[in-house]
C-alpha cells in the first residue's frame, strides 16, 4: 500500500509578518494633574521626565498644550519593539 505524505505548505511572506504582530491599546483616565500625560510620555518617548513637563511635552497635539502645560485633546500614541526587544520610538511629525 502506497502512503501518499502531504506537503506542508510553507506560509507567505505576509502571513509571517502579520503572525509576528501583536496589538495592545491602553487608555490612561485620571484626575486633572494626575500624571497622565507624563506616563504615555515615558513610555512612548523612551525618555525620563525632568520634573518641568520634559515628556508630557513631547505628547503635546497643540500650541496651546505647550503654552499652558496641560493636554486637552484625545490621541494615540504608538510604541514598539524590535524583535530583539529593543524599544521603537515613533516620531510624529510636527509633534513638539
Amino acid at each position: 500500500r502506497a502512503e501518499v505524505e502531504e506537503e506542508e505548505s510553507e506560509p507567505d511572506a505576509d502571513q509571517l509578518v502579520e503572525d509576528g504582530i501583536r496589538d495592545v491599546k491602553v487608555a490612561t483616565i485620571g484626575n486633572v494633574d494626575s500624571g497622565k500625560s507624563t506616563l504615555v510620555g515615558v513610555l512612548t518617548k523612551a525618555i525620563l521626565d525632568d520634573g518641568r513637563g520634559r515628556a508630557r511635552s513631547k505628547v503635546f497635539n497643540f500650541s496651546h498644550e505647550a503654552s499652558n502645560g496641560r493636554t486637552s485633546s484625545i490621541a494615540q500614541e504608538i510604541m514598539g519593539f524590535s524583535t530583539g526587544g529593543e524599544q521603537v520610538v515613533v516620531d510624529r511629525p510636527g509633534a513638539t
